[in-house]
């Protein structure tokens, strides 16, 4: 059993059309990256499990084409 002093989260990153465009980061407070995808095949799923310390986090999502996430990939 991992020990987590934090909050304990899990992100799910599932596409669908033109994933390879899209790309994520999870950064801190203090600017240091906590998690991030890119390049990832269109139709499918990334996922991890990480502790995460008392902070608030942003969420940066970016197309490399420049046209937005389109056809629904998320991230939960």
């Amino acid at each position: 059993m991992n020990s987590c002093a934090g909050t304990f989260a899990t992100f799910t990153y599932t596409t669908t059309s033109w994933a390879t465009e899209q790309a994520f980061t999870v950064t801190d407070g203090a600017g240091n990256t906590v998690w991030s995808v890119s390049g990832q095949a269109s139709n499918s799923s990334a996922d991890t499990s990480i502790c995460l310390a008392d902070d608030c986090y942003t969420i940066d999502m970016s197309d490399s084409f420049g046209d937005g996430w389109s056809f629904g990939s998320g991230l939960d």
